[in-house]
């Protein structure tokens, strides 16, 4: 079992682990587990939320992105030199090619895309430069609501005077700064 989180709650450990089957458990020393057989479900949300950020930034990129038309991209890029005359016709360069041998335009397009500044999303193609945008966006997103709920733990774990501190919303928050940070991790080392 590897442990998430140990932290210490009024003077009793408290440990988050997740076992080889990818389940989580916790265990507050002193406290009787069925309280907190609820964070099962919350705990695994959290685990879908790391194993789902790539596929919000995938989301946000397909939603927020003007898709790049490789096809035309290249064809514009042949045709920037102008028409061509053949026995009196006037042609574009990208139709004569794409006519005469449809393989070849083919394998021209992925070749001249190879070149280009552009990523490939759920098979849709991109600018790298507005991905790469998304992705701080969605980085600067997580990192806001970290420090939200940083301060909020704060203030959870050193209550005003009288007040006792809330064990259970304790550890619940600790569980989702952890995730955020995973999903932070991911993030950084996810490349286009």
């Amino acid at each position: 079992m590897k442990t998430i989180i140990c932290a210490s709650l009024n003077g009793r450990p408290v440990y988050l682990r997740k076992d080889k089957k990818g389940v989580y458990h916790l265990r507050i020393s002193g406290i009787n587990r069925g309280r907190f057989e609820m964070f099962g479900d919350a705990i695994q949300a959290i685990e879908t939320q790391i194993e789902n950020i790539i596929a919000e930034l995938e989301t946000r990129i397909a939603a927020d992105c003007k898709i790049v038309d490789r096809e035309a991209a290249f064809n514009e890029c042949l045709d920037a030199e102008g028409e061509v005359n053949v026995a009196g016709l006037t042609f574009m360069p990208s139709q004569i090619w794409r006519e005469m041998d449809p393989t070849a335009h083919r394998c021209g397009v992925n070749d001249y895309a190879d070149g280009q500044d552009w990523v490939e999303v759920r098979g849709e193609t991109y600018q790298q430069d507005d991905a790469e945008a998304i992705k701080t966006d969605l980085t600067d997103d997580l990192d806001s609501q970290k420090t939200d709920l940083e301060g909020e733990l704060d203030a959870e774990e050193n209550p005003d005077e009288g007040e006792t501190v809330n064990a259970e919303e304790v550890a619940r928050m600790k569980a989702e700064i952890e995730a955020i940070e995973s999903q932070l991790a991911e993030l950084e080392k996810h490349s286009f």
